[in-house]
């Protein structure tokens, strides 16, 4: 019986080696949103891009354009992916995450935008801005419920 136990030691240590780890089995937190957003953009993959939010949600866009829906938010950026934006690079220069409930989050990250030209082809010059996002955590993880986002400017 002993010699028994000790052959289903091998097989018990494996099981347990082969295990996730915590972090593994850890859902991502609402900062997540940024990294999925700026991979997204910088794809100009607007599915990917749309996945991040919930299916009821709201946007504003820079032109302070507000659009209703996932579907409707992943169609506008199918079209800036594919026109004024398809040249762009968009980088993180900070973000905040503040937890107002369990399930809610507020997430603010500045950004600096790159390589967009204008109507005649010339390079633009850089764009900075802000993103405000409601997020909620929903079965799936963490999804854009509203956002916001804002170009900033140093006034003259």
């Amino acid at each position: 019986m002993i010699k028994s136990i000790w052959r289903l030691v091998p097989l018990g240590v494996l099981f347990l080696l082969n295990l996730p780890t915590s972090s593994a089995t850890q859902t991502l937190g609402p900062d997540a949103l940024v990294d999925g957003f700026l991979r997204a953009f910088n794809m100009h993959d607007a599915k990917a891009f749309g996945s991040l939010f919930t299916e009821d949600a709201d946007w504003v866009s820079v032109a302070g354009i507000r659009v209703k829906g996932r579907a409707d938010i992943q169609a506008e950026h199918e079209k800036a992916f594919t026109t004024f934006f398809k040249s762009v690079t968009l980088a993180s220069t900070g973000t905040t995450v503040r937890l107002v409930h369990p399930d809610v989050a507020v997430v603010h990250f500045n950004w600096e935008l790159t390589g967009q030209t204008n109507e005649k082809g010339e390079a633009s010059a850089p764009r900075r801005g802000i993103v405000t996002i409601v997020a909620t955590k929903e079965a799936n993880g963490w999804r854009i419920t509203a956002g916001q986002n804002t170009n900033t400017f140093v006034p003259p």
